[in-house]
C-alpha cells in the first residue's frame, strides 16, 4: 500500500501499489496505524508543509520505509537530498523529479 499525502492523483502512477490519498493535515497516530503502508509519497512543498515536516511527522509515527518525495525538476537536487537526509533519520529517501505538487 502507498500512502500519497498532498499529492495530486495525477502526479504519478504507482502501478503495484493500491493507492491512498490523504492531506497531511489529516495524517493521525490513529490513521496511519490502520493504513500502515509500505511506502510514502510526499511533495517537496504543499500548502499545508513542506517535506522536512512530513518526513519528522513520519518518523515519530515510526514509519521505517522508502518515502518518495516529489518535486520539480531543481537546480541543485543535491543539496536538497542533503537537508532531507539530516532530517530523515532511518528513512529511505528517494527525490523523484518533474512531478508537480499541490
Amino acid at each position: 500500500m502507498l500512502l500519497a499525502l498532498d499529492l495530486d492523483k495525477s502526479v504519478a502512477v504507482w502501478a503495484d501499489y493500491q493507492v491512498i490519498h490523504m492531506r497531511f493535515a489529516g495524517l493521525s497516530v490513529t490513521g496511519f496505524a490502520q493504513i500502515t503502508p509500505s511506502v510514502v509519497a510526499i511533495p517537496l512543498w504543499s500548502q499545508g508543509a513542506d517535506a522536512v515536516q512530513m518526513l519528522q511527522r513520519l518518523s515519530y509515527l515510526g514509519f521505517a520505509g522508502p518515502v518518495e518525495v516529489h518535486s520539480p525538476q531543481l537546480p541543485n537536487a543535491r543539496m536538497v537530498m542533503a537537508e532531507l537526509s539530516q532530517v530523515s533519520g532511518d528513512l529511505q529517501i528517494r527525490l523523484v523529479q518533474g512531478a508537480t505538487p499541490t
